[in-house]
Parts: C-alpha cells; sequence; structure tokens
C-alpha cells in the first residue's frame, strides 16, 4: 500500500514518514523506503508533535 501511494501521489520518501502500531507496518514503512515509527498507544497527537520537534 505505501509503495502505491508514493506512485499514485508523487510522495517523496525520502521527505516521508509512516506511523503504525504493528511491526508489519514497520516492515512495510522499510520496503516502501520510508522511515517507521512504531506507536504503542497514548496520546497520537503528542507522539506525531515529538516527532516533529514541536
Amino acid at each position: 500500500m505505501p509503495l502505491r501511494a508514493i506512485a499514485d501521489h508523487q510522495i517523496d520518501p525520502a521527505r516521508s514518514f509512516m506511523i503504525g502500531d504493528q511491526q508489519t507496518d514497520m516492515a512495510a514503512a522499510r520496503a516502501a523506503g520510508v522511515s517507521g515509527f512504531l506507536f504503542e498507544g497514548g496520546d497520537l497527537d503528542v507522539f506525531v508533535k515529538e516527532l516533529l520537534g514541536g
């Protein structure tokens, strides 16, 4: 799915990342050449803000 999104929407994998809650999500990110971050619960908004440096 990430590879199709990259192709269909002209996404730059080097400037993108993927958040998932399963190791299979992280494997999909790696296969697509995208950084992957495992969300293990809590406040997703806070998690994303911390990833973005805010």
